[in-house]
């Protein structure tokens, strides 16, 4: 897979950490995503949501996680990603995240959407099927309904008297 072209739809993939507890703390920081960045990024790129986690290991490396669906990786050569902000006034200082935190960006192309059952975002069923079944098994119908469905057809065969 080396090589991929950046076009196309993928996402990009951030992992972060506070590595400046002494000056930014959780809070400051989640905020500068929340009331920040991410209206930002929205805002002047052609990204239209962001996917915010959070580790629910308190001892990960990386706490939080942030995914910005793309319809065209593309894009991040262009002009909006070019214009976002490089520091925030939610930063000591007003400074750049990046003196304050350890962020990795990850571009990922996407290879293949499983969808077996059609039923992705944007698609419906195009059946539904309801129903009320109701069997009556019981040791007689069960016996019957298998000498008549396995057995008889092979007694009925010339040959197999």
């Amino acid at each position: 897979m080396a090589g991929l072209s950046l076009d196309g739809p993928g996402i990009i993939y951030v992992t972060s950490k506070i590595v400046r507890n002494d000056v930014l703390n959780e809070e400051t920081y989640l905020k500068w995503y929340e009331e920040d960045h991410i209206p930002d990024i929205l805002d002047k790129t052609p990204i239209k949501s962001a996917l915010r986690f959070s580790n629910i290991n308190p001892k990960a490396d990386r706490p939080y996680l942030l995914m910005y669906p793309m319809e065209d990786l593309a894009a991040i050569h262009g002009e909006g990603f070019k214009q976002l902000k490089v520091k925030s006034d939610f930063m000591p200082d007003k400074g750049a995240p990046y003196d304050f935190a350890d962020l990795d960006f990850r571009d990922y192309k996407l290879i293949q959407k499983y969808d077996p059952n059609g039923t992705a975002e944007g698609r419906k069923p195009k059946r539904v099927l309801k129903t009320k079944l109701s069997l009556n098994i019981n040791r007689e119908n069960t016996v019957h309904s298998y000498r008549r469905l396995r057995i008889g057809p092979v007694v009925e065969r010339p040959g197999s008297s």
